[in-house]
């Protein structure tokens, strides 16, 4: 797959509340560092589109009154197992940016 993935177009007004959309597009997209970090961390080399279509789905769903609930459950779950990656995988580089997305989807949680 080349170039920006299709996700990856401007976000809506009502995607816009959500804190995981540039995170999913960013994951979802695959780019080759992406790839190369999800497999040196053991996964295959096509679970960053799982996970960045996890985070979009979160997104989507923090955005919609109805299912913001499981998305915040949700992020929150896909946070904390990209932490729990990266603290064990000792790529503490990577963690500055999970706990922004963290502190957002905090925000989001009290803004609901």
């Amino acid at each position: 797959m080349r170039g920006a993935s299709p996700c990856c177009t401007a976000p809506s007004s009502s995607s816009r509340r959500s804190p995981s959309w540039a995170r999913g597009c960013s994951t979802r997209g695959g780019t080759r560092a992406t790839r190369e970090d999800f497999v040196r961390w053991g996964y295959p080399p096509w679970w960053c589109r799982v996970a960045g279509a996890l985070e979009i789905a979160a997104a989507g769903l923090i955005a919609l009154p109805a299912g913001r609930g499981f998305g915040l459950a949700l992020g929150a779950l896909v946070l904390a197992a990209a932490a729990a990656t990266v603290l064990t995988r000792r790529a503490f580089g990577h963690l500055a940016p999970i706990g922004g997305f963290a502190a957002l989807l905090l925000l989001a949680a009290a803004m609901a």
